[in-house]
Parts: structure tokens; sequence; C-alpha cells
């Protein structure tokens, strides 16, 4: 599950976002220098030694168009006088001992004879308290180059409400059980020397893998996930990618999510990359978007015109004569439910599109109507051979949801893992 906060309240508000905040600027900050963001997280990254990194354990993955090999920088520990100026309720929440700050790259390698064109590689800031099987995602950059060499070309700080990670959601997250083993296991190991490395995971990561490989059906998190956010004010992002690109504005909590489940249904006999496809359905209406990117983890500019976005289609969907494109792919309750989500001047339809299997697929939604605006959501997935899927972004108060599920013979739709998309790089 993937969710990204846009909050308007002041960072001090957000213990999380005070940490940081004393962390990077521990004399305080001018109004003038929170322009100054990207320069900030630009050198920290730069900083960083890049002969301390380690490999982080893979995870099988059903994508056959790269190989994507996760390191970590050398952890540091945080002195707990680096958080003496917290306000007395932020440290009572955060604890100003046991954190530590590392940076976990994401190296790409195209195979299959893939196309690079819009692949890219990652660079994530992490803060972690092993002991409270806590993660900080503090942020993001996204690298045209597959190595995470020279400038990045999008930069997502949090200095605002940084994302974080719930134990639950990492236990439930193979790359970011992965990265909890990598990083934690050492410091819990140095620091409860008696106890086995698997029963200090165990006690703090409910359901913990004893590996991080993940060839087991992974249980819904999603109402867990949301109940732990609601009552911690927590944002949880998708540990790879990091979360969704969007401007801060006073908007709904957007919201990228779905259950986990295991994606390496991996033909034993593989076609040629590119041949096997799969189908997906989007739901879009005026005042709701939809766009797809086939063969990439990102969001492409086209996106819209290879999907059901356009302004005759929102005309069309205004004057209630939209109609629906089909394949014919298995009917839904969504679909047999369609006019429920149609409104006075916004008739909901969809359309059904060929992608291609085996490699990334991204979907994108954006929504603006009745007072309340949706930014743009990416989230991108790996479609399975000859399957079908649909998605959909619902709206609430205080959130936008968007979620993509696999659709059985029978109708039955089953939530797929997806992760947050970024835009892509421009073409190289």
């Amino acid at each position: 599950m993937a969710l990204v906060s846009l909050p308007s309240w002041a960072a001090s508000e957000d213990p999380y976002a005070a940490m940081l905040n004393r962390l990077d600027w521990p004399e305080g900050r001018s109004l003038l220098s929170w322009g100054g963001n990207d320069d900030k997280v630009h050198n920290l990254w730069k900083a960083v030694d890049s002969t301390t990194y380690k490999d982080i354990e893979p995870v099988p993955s059903a994508d056959r168009s790269r190989i994507i090999q996760r390191q970590f920088s050398a952890p540091v520990a945080i002195a707990p006088e680096a958080l003496a100026g917290l306000s007395s309720t932020s440290k009572a929440l955060l604890s100003d001992t046991g954190w530590y700050q590392y940076w976990v790259r994401s190296l790409v390698q195209p195979i299959n004879g893939a196309s690079t064109q819009r692949m890219f590689s990652t660079a994530e800031r992490r803060i972690v308290n092993c002991e409270r099987a806590l993660m900080v995602n503090a942020a993001q950059l996204y690298f045209a180059s597959l190595d995470t060499s020279g400038t990045p070309y999008l930069t997502d700080f949090s200095y605002l409400q940084p994302v974080r990670y719930s134990g639950l959601v990492i236990a439930k997250r193979p790359t970011l059980a992965a990265e909890y083993r990598a990083v934690c296991g050492p410091i819990l190991q140095a620091a409860h020397s008696e106890d086995s490395l698997e029963s200090l995971l165990a006690s703090r990561l409910p359901f913990a893998p004893k590996k991080a490989a993940s060839d087991q059906p992974s249980e819904a998190i999603a109402a867990a996930s949301a109940a732990s956010v609601a009552a911690s004010g927590a944002a949880v992002a998708d540990p790879v990618m990091g979360a969704a690109s969007a401007p801060a504005i006073p908007a709904p909590v957007m919201q990228a999510a779905s259950a986990a489940v295991a994606s390496s249904e991996v033909s034993a006999d593989p076609q040629p990359l590119g041949s096997a496809k799969a189908r997906i359905r989007l739901f879009a209406q005026n005042g709701t978007a939809a766009g797809v990117s086939n063969e990439a983890a990102c969001s492409a500019p086209d996106s819209g015109s290879q999907s059901a976005a356009g302004f005759f289609k929102n005309v069309a969907s205004a004057l209630h004569m939209a109609s629906n494109e089909s394949l014919g792919m298995p009917e839904t309750v969504t679909t047999r439910r369609l006019s429920d989500r149609s409104g006075i001047i916004s008739k909901a339809y969809y359309v059904e599109r060929s992608i291609t299997a085996e490699m990334p697929a991204t979907v994108d939604f954006t929504f603006s109507a009745n007072n309340q605006t949706c930014p743009s959501i990416a989230v991108s997935f790996v479609p399975q051979a000859g399957a079908d899927y649909e998605s959909k972004l619902d709206v609430g108060y205080g959130y936008c949801l968007v979620t993509v599920g696999r659709i059985t013979p029978s109708g039955d739709v089953t939530p797929v893992e997806v992760v947050s998309a970024p835009r892509c790089p421009k073409s190289k």
C-alpha cells in the first residue's frame, strides 16, 4: 500500500518533519531557506561515501525487462543531542535514541533486449529506528541514468510530512523487509547478542519473513495500514520508488493503494520479451482523467492519449453521451454498477486497452470536481501474461484512492501489488 499525504499544516506539527528539519537545519530555518530543499537533499546525497554501500537481498519479480539491484549505505547513528531542540511533544513521540540514517539506491539493469528509454534509477534517504521497526522516508531522487549518476531529473523531499512505514507495512512488503533485515539485523544483534536474528525480527515485525524472498502470497494490508495511518497521522509510501510526486496544496490525502500478492508467476518457457500481452480496463468521466503508460514504471506525457482522457471524452461525459470501449473483458461489480459512479454532468464510462505483460505498466488519475482536487496519482505494476486488470479512482472525504485489481474469469477482482510511480525522464 502506498499512501502520500499532502498536508496543509506546518512542519513543526509533525514530529518526523520536526526531526528532519532539526537534523538538516540545526540552527533553525529562515523563511528563504524553504526554497533550497532540492539543493539540501542533493548535497546530502553527494556527501555519502559510495564505498560503504552493501547489497540488499533481491526479491523475486515477474518483471522480465530489468533487474533492480538495491544497496544501502552504512547507517549513521543520530546523536540524541541532534534532536535536543525538538518540542517536548515531538520528543515524546519520537524518543531521542536509537535513530539511524542511510541511503538506499536502486540500480537498474535492462535485460532480454528491453529498451532503456523510460527506465530510471532512484536514491532514497531513510531514517530508521530499528528497535521500534519504524522507517521514515525523507527524500527520493530519480535519475535518468540507470546507476544514479549525474543530476536527478526529479526530487521529492519530505520536510512537511515525511512518509513512514510501520512494522506491519515493513513485514508485508518484501523489499522493505529485506531492507530492514539488511540494515537493522547487525544493529539489533549488536544490542541483543543473546538472541538470534530471527527472534529479534519476529518480535518487531508482525509476520516477519525469515528470508527476503516473497514466494508466498501476501495478505491484504489495506485496512490495517489505513487504520495505522489514521491513528498515527503517518503516511505510507512505496518501498522502491518512494512517494508519488505531487504539489503540496491543500487537497485530500492521496492514496495509491493495493494489497500485496505474490507476483512470481513467470512462464517456465517464456516468450520473447514484449510478445506476451495483458488487458486493462480504466474508469473515467468528466472531472476524472485516466491514463496508461505501457512498458514503463513511470507516467509518460502521452498517457492520457493512450487511454481515456481528452477534451471530447469529457464533453461526451458531461452530455451523458460517453460510450465504453470494450475488448471483451469479463464484467465486474464496477462495470455492472457503472451508473453509480455517474454525476449530473459526468457520465462514467470505461475503456479497455491491451498492454505488454511481464514489463511494468503505469496508470495515472487526476480528479477535479465538486470543490475537491486530486493531483496526479500514478502507480505501476507488472501484468501477468494473458491476465485482465481494472483500475479506478475513488474519491472520498479527505482521500483519493487508486486501486488496481486482477479480474478472474468469473468477474471477481483480486488486488495486485502496485508501487508509486514518478513522471518519466525526458527522452534519452
